[in-house]
């Protein structure tokens, strides 16, 4: 029977073994960083080399999911910008605001500017 304080090997090997180092496995495993650190030592030496390879393939994953968020952040199109690449779908009504034509023959998507409000609005008598 373990005590309290003894590691699961299998577990702290299968941690170590996708990228994890001493103090996440500790952290996952509720476990003290040196009791983790002296656990890998003593029974993983030979595993040291997947460990870096795995750490180094999470690390450039996480490089590339950051990448792919940055661009499709810089991809938004504001709501201003649309309506003047697509003026034909819009109508300019008496205010000036720009809304969209409700004669379309074709169906609109949710995310498709309705109205554009003209913020310089002047009354022409």
């Amino acid at each position: 029977m373990r005590s309290k304080n003894e590691l699961n090997k299998l577990e702290v090997k299968r941690l170590y073994l996708e990228g994890y180092n001493a103090s996440e496995i500790a952290k996952v495993l509720g476990a003290n960083k040196s009791q983790v650190q002296k656990c890998i030592q003593r029974n993983f030496k030979d595993l040291k080399k997947q460990n870096q390879i795995k750490k180094s393939l999470k690390s450039l994953e996480q490089k590339e999911i950051r990448k792919i968020i940055n661009k499709e952040a810089k991809k938004y199109m504001s709501d201003r910008s649309f309506v003047e690449k697509n003026r034909s779908i819009y109508n300019t009504n008496i205010k000036g605001d720009i809304v969209l034509k409700k004669d379309l023959n074709f169906l609109i998507p949710v995310d498709v500017p309705k109205k554009l409000i003209n913020k310089e609005f002047k009354k022409y008598l």
